[in-house]
């Protein structure tokens, strides 16, 4: 059976939120470009620098039974779960530093007051 198709309509629709921060790595991303002066754990001296890139969020890829060996690799449901935010490239006086957002544990905002809100996808 043919069925002639008279319209067809595509659009693409942009699933981001805008969200509140909740933790310092959402708050660094809202402040996309900034100059910053961020405390490290494990070190005793601030960082002074520019937000040039944090890594989006992404799921893991789903497993696809059809894939020759994927059962025997381990691929199952627990690799579905969310893959964290753990990447952060910065501008400082000697150059890009990539640093993972979760080992900032003190965030001054240097200039006008911080961004709270960024996007997230739903």
């Amino acid at each position: 059976m043919n069925v002639k198709v008279e319209n067809l309509i595509v659009k693409e629709i942009d699933s981001r939120v805008l969200v509140e921060a909740i933790t310092i790595p959402e708050l660094l991303k809202a402040n996309f470009g900034r100059k910053v002066r961020l405390s490290l754990s494990g070190s005793e001296t601030n960082l002074d620098c520019v937000i040039k890139y944090l890594a989006e969020r992404r799921e893991r890829p789903r497993l696809n039974p059809y894939v020759p060996g994927a059962k025997e690799a381990g691929l199952d449901h627990r690799d579905w779960e969310f893959v964290p935010l753990r990447l952060m490239m910065t501008e400082t006086d000697a150059g890009e530093m990539t640093i993972d957002p979760h080992n900032v544990n003190r965030v001054e905002f240097l200039g006008d007051k911080a961004e709270r809100t960024c996007f997230q996808q739903e």
